[in-house]
């Protein structure tokens, strides 16, 4: 995957328009740290719960109303994502409206994957 732009977003079947400085940020569900100690260093292994953030839609009302709608049906959403390159990644999973913002014009949500994107 090359830097720049993501282009597009769907959901459910409906594509998304993207605000133009979106970059879609994976962050995986494994978590590795050392922990000090006063001999060998101990590895301490935290799951947690995989997030797709920086995705910004642009903002209208009927956007906010259908994603709003979805995320109160508590259904799993098909989602897919072209990066700059062109190439679609997929999951199955939820996601939530972390922020709308009419002066800048976007809607920033945040995807849980179910499953790994594809």
């Amino acid at each position: 995957m090359s830097a720049g732009s993501s282009r597009r977003l769907n959901i459910r079947g409906t594509d998304f328009d993207l605000i133009s400085d979106t970059s879609i940020d994976k962050k995986g569900n494994i978590n590795h740290e050392r922990i000090a100690t006063s001999g060998k260093s101990m590895r301490k292994i935290t799951f947690q719960i995989a997030e797709t953030g920086g995705i910004k839609i642009v903002y209208t009302k009927a956007n906010v109303d259908l994603l709003e709608n979805w995320i109160s049906d508590g259904q799993e959403s098909e989602i897919y994502f072209d990066d700059p390159d062109g190439e679609t990644y997929y999951c199955t999973g939820t996601f939530r409206v972390d922020s709308t913002s009419t002066m800048d014009g976007e809607i920033a949500i945040t995807i849980m994957p179910e499953t790994n994107w594809k």
